[in-house]
C-alpha cells in the first residue's frame, strides 16, 4: 500500500498524467444529475433529504468501487 503525499511529482505518477481520475468521472456522472434534480425538480417530485443522503452514500461507494478497478493487460 502506497503513503500519501502531498508532492505533485507523485500525484502526477499516481493519476498517470490525467486531470480526472476514475473515481471523480464516477462521482461526476452520478452526481451531477442528482444535483439537478435536487435543484431543479417539482416539488412534489423531490426527494426527502434521507434519500438524497442515501443517494449520495451510493455514489460515493459506487465511485470508490469504480475507482479501484483496473485494467488487466
Amino acid at each position: 500500500m502506497e503513503e500519501f503525499t502531498a508532492d505533485p511529482a507523485v500525484l502526477e505518477w499516481a493519476t498517470g498524467g490525467r486531470f480526472w481520475t476514475r473515481w471523480q468521472s464516477a462521482v461526476a456522472i452520478m452526481g451531477i444529475p442528482l444535483v439537478a434534480w435536487m435543484y431543479l425538480a417539482p416539488t412534489e417530485l423531490q426527494l426527502t433529504p434521507g434519500w438524497y443522503l442515501v443517494s449520495w452514500v451510493a455514489i460515493f461507494l459506487v465511485a470508490s468501487v469504480a475507482g479501484r478497478v483496473r485494467r488487466r493487460f
